[in-house]
């Protein structure tokens, strides 16, 4: 989330660094030798007696035992994380190559590796222990325990063992879960985290852009060198008579030397010491001193002068590298003196964290406005790709950074895209943080399940070691384990199926708004046996993980580009042509709308017919996203309803249903009453929309669609007013030049497969 972690008291930091550094562990351990030293010469010399001695051999062992163990701890520390580096060096140099599966094995290997650690503790200290005491100091005597010079060592021995074994069970167990976890980690979150990481780091390295302030004054200083870019005078400084010729520079000299006057400008001591080394001995205030006058173009001959200058420089340049070797050497022995090998400061990982000081939609909108105007070239509405070059090395980076807004891809950006976006991220920031807080507490319950059962494995351990008879027992251990798995079948059956569900299924996240049934809810909270979701009214819902188990489940999140259906039903008189038009306003709507909510094209399909009564037709509604966001979702939907009604009485188009028309006739003689009433004569329904049918006047038609009539508010479909009308977020277009480019739109083939589902 970018936030930054607290500042730790001086002597925890103090602390810290003799634990976790080279340097202390060995200041620690000389400290612990120091006691016996002294001992042995100012006390045990005094009066070598056998007491003393044996004393003596007891402060010695167990102090050089622990000092020992301080040193071999660190190495074994270091070594492990040396290991990843040497195995990709080599695979390096041998292939050329690291393919993503190494990468990950090695990504894993890093975060178990603090769980492995311990478990080399463990062991060396107990080699460590039989080594001294046994083999130097023969305080213990493996052999025959019962005879060891020191009684106490041999509890002491059992006990070093249980805690190897109580390490490396603890240890496996932990591997275990830690790999479960990343393994987790990385299939249900990866490309939700690089999707993430992608954006902020196209945002901050957008928001950290700073154009350069182009100047009418030509600076009158020129270099040359490797790159021939401009180069403004010192102050009071007379301008340099010598200049670069034209045919050398080139367009992009103009940014290259804004840039460069920008570092100059804020580094005058550097350039006073550069003019002092070019011109030894001479004024720094001279004007005709500056790094300009130390390279010119053509090269000109000089007398033999130079010589002597030319030998101080190859030795001043020698003496420099060595001085950048020494240099470079004492920073590597640095790093490796102070290399927190036992991981006590916790850094691992810190720094390939992104800080975004984002935290809420408003800051996300005014950032949305500043990225928008630093890039927004003249009076244009909208960003083109060619637009984010100057914030970006390549211009490949610059248009992979425009396609993270660009998701229509049509070619520009608007501000309203751009807005959108990092509302989006936010959003999915904020959602991920919490989803991976409630896998982490889930992660946390299997946790303590598997180190139950490591629990158990060393209990049976601990009984062989300290020497347990325990088969007489065992028959009793076997009945309660038996008895236990009847009673908690049922238990354990449903943890299992909510761990399956939870981390091999994993349909959903925390955030995501899921359809189950007939509900629509969101997710709330994930636990390891239940899930608690948030219904649209506000109230709470719980259900168990064993049961969602055996459900169809619908995530919102997880889904593409979504399709609705718009139904209406017209006159059974509507003419085709209408309806061509109704089609044809629609689409010219979606590629010129602002919001870019929806697809640029759509169509009309005929659905049924109902005995001639009226037509029953359907509008594709394509969204330009997913219904994550339900009130986003319903926006969209109500603007496009409000664009069909408005077209639709723009183009005269009503719905009314064909009349039932009543006769009668004589049932003798089969002929009408009322001749003047006869089925040729019958109201086809065609009166409902007789006056809308009506040619208007030409100063009332529309321009751009001349058999559209005019709207009942006075309105042309394109009407001129310039005020910004929106009704239920639609809206209506004008006869003025919309500042957006029209996108393109799709052919009907590739919007019915859409539609269709066929992507």
């Amino acid at each position: 989330m970018g936030k930054k972690p607290k500042r730790k008291a001086s002597y925890t930091r103090v602390i810290t660094l003799l634990f976790s550094s080279l340097i202390g562990s060995m200041f620690l351990a000389g400290l612990l030798i120091t006691a016996p030293v002294l001992l042995h010469f100012f006390w045990y010399k005094k009066n070598p007696t056998e007491k003393r001695r044996y004393v003596l051999n007891n402060i010695e062992a167990w102090l050089f035992w622990a000092a020992a163990n301080l040193i071999i701890s660190w190495w074994l520390a270091f070594i492990t994380d040396l290991v990843p580096v040497i195995f990709l060096t080599l695979i390096s140099i041998g292939w050329g190559h690291i393919s993503e599966g190494v990468k990950g094995s090695v990504e894993l290997f890093n975060g178990i590796k603090n769980t492995i650690k311990p478990i080399f503790y463990a062991a060396s200290m107990w080699v460590s222990w039989v080594i001294i005491f046994e083999g130097i100091f023969k305080l213990y005597n493996d052999g025959s325990p019962d005879v060891s010079k020191a009684a106490y060592t041999q509890r002491i021995y059992q006990v070093i063992r249980f805690l190897f074994f109580l390490v490396l069970v603890v240890g496996v167990q932990r591997m275990i879960s830690q790999s479960i976890a990343q393994t987790f980690h990385r299939t249900a979150y990866k490309e939700r985290l690089d999707a993430v990481s992608e954006i902020l780091h196209v945002v901050e390295t957008l928001r950290d852009y700073k154009p350069v302030k182009s100047h009418n004054k030509k600076p009158s200083g020129t270099r040359t060198g490797i790159f021939f870019s401009k180069v403004p005078p010192r102050p009071g400084s007379r301008p340099n008579s010598q200049s670069v010729s034209p045919a050398i520079g080139s367009k992009d000299d103009g940014h290259m030397a804004d840039s460069e006057n920008e570092g100059l400008s804020k580094g005058k001591g550097k350039r006073r010491s550069a003019a002092l080394i070019h011109n030894p001995g001479g004024d720094p205030k001279d004007p005709s001193v500056s790094m300009a006058s130390t390279h010119n173009y053509p090269p000109t001959s000089r007398s033999g002068a130079n010589t002597p200058t030319r030998r101080r420089d190859s030795h001043d340049a020698d003496d420099a590298g060595a001085a950048a070797v020494v240099t470079q050497a004492a920073k590597v022995l640095k790093t490796a003196v102070l290399h927190d090998a036992r991981n006590l400061k916790g850094k691992d990982g810190a720094d390939k964290v992104l800080v975004w000081d984002v935290t809420n939609s408003a800051e996300a909108k005014r950032l949305a406005r500043l990225i928008y105007l630093t890039f927004r070239q003249g009076r244009k509405m909208y960003l083109l790709p060619q637009d984010f070059h100057p914030a970006f090395a390549t211009p490949e980076e610059a248009e992979k950074a425009f396609r993270v807004f660009d998701k229509d891809n049509n070619g520009d950006v608007s501000r309203r895209e751009i807005k959108t976006v990092l509302l989006k991220v936010y959003k999915e920031r904020r959602f991920l943080s919490r989803s991976m807080r409630d896998v982490g507490a889930a992660l946390k319950t299997l946790d303590r399940i598997l180190l139950f059962f490591a629990l158990v494995i060393l209990f049976f351990i601990s009984l062989s070691v300290f020497g347990v008879e325990v088969g007489s027992s065992l028959s009793s251990v076997y009945s309660i384990g038996i008895a236990a798995s009847f009673i908690f079948k049922s238990t354990a059956s449903s943890a299992f199926d909510a761990i399956m569900f939870l981390f091999v299924t994993h349909p959903f996240d925390t955030g995501d708004r899921c359809f189950i049934g007939e509900e629509n809810l969101v997710v709330k909270k994930m636990g390891l046996f239940a899930t608690v979701f948030t219904r649209a009214d506000g109230t709470e819902t719980y259900y168990f993980n064993s049961q969602l188990f055996n459900m169809f489940i619908t995530n919102a999140r997880r889904s593409a580009k979504t399709f609705e259906n718009l139904s209406m039903r017209v006159a059974w008189k509507t003419p085709m042509k209408r309806l061509d038009a109704l089609e044809t306003c629609v689409n010219e709507w979606l590629q010129t709308e602002e919001h870019r909510w929806f697809e640029p094209s759509t169509n009309i399909m005929f659905q049924h017919i109902h005995y001639q009564r009226h037509l029953e037709l359907t509008i594709g509604i394509g969204h330009n996203g997913n219904w994550q966001d339900w009130g986003l979702r319903l926006a969209r939907k109500t603007a496009f309803h409000a664009a069909v009604q408005y077209f639709c009485r723009q183009l005269g188009i009503v719905a009314a249903e064909s009349p039932i028309p009543l006769v009668y006739a004589d049932r003798d003689t089969q002929m009408w009453e009322n001749l003047d009433f006869v089925p040729s004569d019958i109201d086809d329904g065609s009166s409902a929309i007789n006056m809308q049918q009506q040619q208007p006047p030409a100063s009332s038609r529309s321009p751009t669609m001349p058999w559209a009539p005019a709207h009942p508010s006075g309105l042309a479909p394109g009407h001129t007013s310039k005020e910004k009308v929106s009704w239920l977020g639609f809206e209506p277009p004008t006869n003025q030049p919309s500042a957006l480019r029209a996108r393109r739109a799709k052919s009907k083939k590739v919007v019915m497969r859409s539609q269709m589902g066929d992507g």
